[in-house]
């Protein structure tokens, strides 16, 4: 890996912000697919992560996205 590729990798890392979500009602594998798409679908979202038995959503999100703007709450 040359140096150009290290420092984008740096820099790409250092641009995310990651957040954590409670999610509830999921019952199945199928329920955590369809959590991680609709997240994925969000603008911004570059990694996401589901996980039934905590019930939990981890989002790794590009810092400059505004993230109160995505959430429609």
């Amino acid at each position: 890996m040359n140096a150009t590729a290290i420092e984008a990798l740096t820099s790409a890392s250092l641009s995310n912000t990651q957040l954590n979500f409670p999610i509830s009602g999921m019952t199945c594998g199928s329920c955590v697919g369809r959590v991680e798409k609709a997240l994925r679908a969000v603008p911004g979202v570059r990694e996401v992560t589901v996980n039934i038995a905590t019930e939990r959503a981890s989002v790794v999100v590009a810092s400059s996205v505004e993230v109160g703007d995505q959430l429609d709450c």
